[in-house]
């Protein structure tokens, strides 16, 4: 009886081991061969161009919206998280360009996590519905939030963040992060950045390029730029103008080949009105952020493949550890 249960002891281990190997096999292919679940290269969506990247952006940073008082929070939303909507109506000393009033305004305000559509940035039927800036403004939603440490749920705050205004103008089918943009973006020379590109900096900020506006590309002190954001500057989507600060050379990897890029600083000249002249704003604003230069405009075909990893890894790691712990245990034997 004895034997018989050490047989059928061996034997479940033998099985174990067995299916811990397939296990294991499994999900490293499952990692490191994942099934796409969206591309979103240009050549996947041929019908975007960077002058209809540029007439998206314009329009976040022209769109007039209308707002009431029940649009001003500041305090706990339903899900215990702080919004801070950036009103001038509360920060009474703040210059006329920044923040918001009650009443009508000009420019999709910040909301960190953002990502709130308006007409000219196409809808997508039922996966925007929670997303749609005018109706949430109309049902009294929050105006943007300051809050930059948890992003306010989408239920009851409205508005866009840098990621977030930069994926709705790239049309992509969801938000992207200033970490994620580089998986789907080629880097390029600082020199070579044409309207529709950006210059994104991982885990801080990025900012949509528009145009250099002196003949010299690539001078620092002097090489000038505008460009497109939504930022803490004024809490809302609008064009600045920068100056190039630092310019570095470096190299970046993506989808399996180098490419020679740089690393810059920039430094705020001033906001862009809408007349095309710049109100300088003495602010001596200098983020330092390192910007690397970035276009969606890609020469690789390659569809951006995204997979739950983390879950995969984790899972993966679980069966590696019952595989070897059974092994190791076979060999002391």
């Amino acid at each position: 009886m004895k034997r018989e249960w050490m047989l059928r002891l061996h034997l479940n281990r033998s099985h174990i081991e067995r299916l811990s190997l397939y296990l294991v096999v499994l999900l490293l292919c499952a990692l490191l061969f994942p099934t796409t679940s969206f591309a979103s290269t240009f050549l996947e969506d041929s019908d975007l161009t960077r002058d209809e990247i540029i007439r998206i952006a314009e329009a976040y940073k022209n769109h007039v919206w209308v707002a009431a008082e029940e649009n001003i929070y500041h305090g706990v939303d339903p899900h215990r998280v702080s919004v801070d909507t950036p009103d001038r109506d509360t920060f009474t000393g703040w210059p006329s360009w920044k923040g918001w009033l009650t009443g009508e305004n000009t420019g999709i305000p910040y909301k960190w996590g953002g990502f709130s559509c308006i007409p000219e940035s196409e809808y997508r039927g039922e996966s925007d519905k929670d997303y749609k800036f005018d109706e949430g403004i109309e049902k009294g939603k929050y105006a943007g939030d300051m809050n930059c440490v948890e992003p306010s749920s989408q239920k009851y705050t409205v508005g866009v963040d840098c990621s977030g205004f930069v994926s709705r103008c790239w049309r992509l089918p969801r938000k992207q992060s200033t970490r994620s943009l580089p998986d789907i973006s080629q880097p390029v020379k600082f020199e070579d950045l044409k309207k529709g590109d950006i210059l994104n900096c991982c885990n801080a900020h990025v900012m949509l390029f528009k145009e250099f506006v002196t003949l010299e590309n690539k001078l620092p002190g002097q090489t000038r730029i505008r460009i497109y954001h939504a930022s803490g500057i004024d809490w809302k989507v609008s064009e600045w103008e920068y100056i190039l600060k630092t310019v570095e050379k470096k190299e970046e990897e993506f989808r399996g080949v180098r490419y020679e890029t740089n690393e810059v600083i920039l430094e705020v000249v001033g906001r862009v009105a809408s007349d095309g002249t710049v109100e300088p704003i003495s602010t001596g604003y200098c983020d330092n952020h390192e910007y690397v230069p970035r276009t969606y405009f890609t020469e690789r075909s390659v569809p951006f493949i995204e997979t739950p990893r983390g879950i995969t890894t984790v899972s993966c790691t679980i069966a590696l550890i019952v595989f070897v712990t059974l092994l190791l245990r076979k060999k002391t034997k």
